[in-house]
């Protein structure tokens, strides 16, 4: 009888932390650095400049609308086409070459000073970027946030917020015309209920 009640015990300790551990995997993934879960939701304002002057504003709505597994990692499907996962402390999209293979590369890393990496743009061009922690930033008025900022070689900034995502991105012509260019600003983040 011993031994029967040891063994129900093993099994049910076996099951709680089995339970937990997929709790937690859950939680570490929906509340990280960048929030990644479906149903999350993020709202921007568009704003389109041409020399140097605001030429159209609209509202951009986007939304996680599924998950799958890349190579034993979350990938996060987007109503506006993007996917993408996060590895530690690395935002990365997927991107396929003209063969169709789908790949990694990165967007972002959360560095703890300032970073260089290279990211594939449209899956065959190679782009230099910049990663620079800010001392800080805020949203919506309210609470100062652990922030990055994203540069590239054409002028291009993204600003990420930690447990938000992204908040602010410009958009400019690597040609070298800086008077045309777009804004791309974080309105509200709803987190899904689920």
């Amino acid at each position: 009888m011993k031994q029967m009640l040891f063994s129900f015990s093993g099994w049910v300790l076996i099951l709680l932390l089995a339970h937990d551990s997929s709790c937690q995997q859950k939680s570490q993934t929906e509340n990280s650095l960048i929030p990644l879960a479906v149903g999350h939701t993020w709202i921007y304002r568009d704003s389109i400049f041409e020399n140097g002057k605001l030429k159209e504003t609209q509202m951009d709505t986007v939304k996680i609308i599924s998950r799958e597994m890349f190579e034993g990692t979350p990938a996060y499907h987007f109503s506006n086409g993007k996917e993408l996962m996060l590895r530690h402390d690395t935002l990365y999209e997927m991107t396929a070459q003209r063969t169709g293979i789908k790949f990694p590369t990165p967007i972002f890393i959360a560095t703890t000073s300032e970073a260089d990496f290279n990211y594939l743009l449209g899956g065959d061009v190679m782009m230099k970027r910049k990663a620079v922690k800010l001392k800080q930033c805020a949203f919506g008025g309210e609470t100062s946030y652990e922030c990055w900022k994203v540069t590239d070689q054409c002028n291009a900034e993204m600003i990420f917020a930690s447990g938000i995502g992204e908040v602010r991105s410009v958009t400019g012509d690597c040609s070298g015309q800086h008077n045309d260019y777009s804004t791309h600003t974080l309105v509200k983040f709803i987190p899904s209920l689920k």
